[in-house]
C-alpha cells in the first residue's frame, strides 16, 4: 500500500511566486532551525528528510545526539503556496475572487464554504475588479481554500548557504534576466550580467545576485550570507491542485473542512 504524502503550507515573496509561474524557480533553501553545531553524514537513506544533528545534548552521563527533522517534509511530500493575496469581485457575476499580488486571480465559491473550487473551465476570472487601493494581505494570513499553486517535493538535501552552485542559484528563479554591459567588456569582463529577480539590479556575477538576495531576506533574522548558516535545500515541481489532492487525499480534505 503506498503512504499517503503529507501536505504542509510554505510562505514565498511575490518576486518569487512569479518565477514559480514562469517555471524559473525549481528550488528554495530554508534556514534550518536551530542551527546545530554541525550535521553528521548524509542522512538517513529511509529517511531523506532526516539528519543526525550533532548538538550533545547530557542525558544522565551520556552525550547523544538527536535526528532533526526537515519541516517541509521529504520527496513524495506536498507543499501549499501561500502568497500576498487580496478578495476582491468580479464585474460580472457577483463571484467572489481572489487577486494575487505576483499576477493572476480566480473565481472561488461566494460562501467560501471550503472547496474554494474555481468557478469555470480554468479558474480564471474573465473580469476581476481590482481598485488601486486594493488591501493586499500577507501570505502568512492565506487559507487554504485561496491557494492556487501547490508543489512536490523532490529532493532534501542540508548544506551551508555559501555552498549554493551557479546552477542551483538558476534553479532557485534568482535570476530575473542577463544583461549587457558595455562597462565589463571594455575591460575584459564577461559582458553578460545577470539582473537579480529580488531587487531588479544588475550585479557582475551570480554569487553576489544571490549574496544579497540571501542578505535581503534572512540577513535582518540573524541569518546573513557572512554567517553560512545551515540551511534545508529543497527541490521541488509544480503540480496541479488535482494532484496535490491525489497524493494526500485525507489531509487535503481535512484542510478543506477546517479551511485552514
Amino acid at each position: 500500500m503506498i503512504q499517503e504524502a503529507n501536505i504542509r503550507p510554505i510562505l514565498f515573496s511575490t518576486p518569487m511566486v512569479r518565477a514559480i509561474l514562469d517555471g524559473q524557480k525549481t528550488q528554495t533553501r530554508r534556514v534550518v532551525k536551530p542551527q546545530p553545531s554541525f550535521i553528521a553524514g548524509d542522512g538517513d537513506p529511509n529517511d531523506s528528510g532526516a539528519w543526525e544533528d550533532g548538538t550533545p545534548m547530557l542525558l544522565g552521563e551520556d552525550l547523544i545526539a538527536k535526528p532533526i527533522r526537515c519541516p517541509y517534509g521529504r520527496p513524495g511530500d506536498v507543499l501549499w503556496v501561500r502568497e500576498k493575496w487580496a478578495e476582491t469581485v468580479a464585474e460580472s457575476g457577483g463571484c467572489a475572487v481572489i487577486a494575487y499580488a505576483a499576477g493572476g486571480s480566480r473565481c472561488v465559491l461566494a460562501s467560501h464554504d471550503g472547496e474554494g473550487d474555481p468557478i469555470g473551465t480554468d479558474g480564471e476570472c474573465a473580469n476581476p475588479w481590482i481598485p488601486d487601493d486594493i488591501r493586499w494581505k500577507p501570505s502568512i494570513h492565506m487559507p487554504f481554500w485561496a491557494c492556487r499553486l501547490f508543489l512536490r517535493v523532490k529532493d532534501v538535501r542540508v548544506q551551508r548557504v555559501q555552498e549554493t552552485s551557479a546552477k542551483d542559484i538558476i534553479a532557485e528563479g534568482a535570476v530575473l534576466r542577463s544583461f549587457h554591459s558595455d562597462a565589463f567588456e571594455m575591460v575584459g569582463a564577461n559582458p553578460q550580467c545577470p539582473v537579480s529577480a529580488f531587487d531588479g539590479k544588475v550585479y557582475p556575477d551570480l554569487r553576489s545576485l544571490w549574496a544579497m538576495g540571501w542578505d535581503s531576506i534572512n540577513a535582518k533574522r540573524g541569518f546573513g550570507w557572512k554567517a553560512n548558516p545551515l540551511v534545508w535545500p529543497v527541490t521541488f515541481e509544480r503540480i496541479t491542485k488535482e494532484e496535490a489532492r491525489r497524493l494526500a487525499p485525507s489531509k487535503f480534505a481535512k484542510l478543506l473542512k477546517g479551511a485552514a
